[in-house]
């Protein structure tokens, strides 16, 4: 196990600790990921800021600019299966996952929850 796989199993073991997540940006930062460590710690950042005060507005700002700049990359990273559908950013990493139920045979959920601390998993019912 890599470094990098090592601290991202620190952040999905404990999915509601920051601690992890920040010692991932730091370790990011320090290997030339400066802006997926940026946009965790922008979203993480606007979790503790008041809805709409000035602090969440630059945040929300930073985190749309990051975005839109970076976001099929750091999409790429994510385990791809058919008829997985990765969700929204959460404090710095996806934590959704929606699967079509014709899929399920075919995938390897493991794998999912091994790459992003997953909170959310959905099933789509196609009837």
């Amino acid at each position: 196990m890599t470094e990098r796989e090592a601290l991202l199993r620190a952040v999905c073991e404990n999915p509601d600790d920051d601690t992890p997540r920040l010692v991932f940006a730091d370790w990011l930062e320090e290997h030339g990921e400066e802006a997926r460590a940026e946009f965790i710690r922008v979203q993480i950042s606007r979790c503790h800021q008041r809805d709409n005060s000035p602090g969440w507005v630059a945040c929300w700002n930073r985190e749309k600019e990051l975005l839109a700049a970076n976001e099929a990359a750091w999409r790429a990273e994510l385990p791809a299966e058919q008829g997985w559908e990765w969700g929204k950013f959460n404090r710095g990493l996806v934590e959704e996952l929606s699967v079509y139920p014709e899929s399920i045979p075919l995938s390897d959920p493991a794998r999912a929850f091994a790459a992003t601390p997953l909170r959310n998993l959905c099933f789509f019912d196609t009837r």
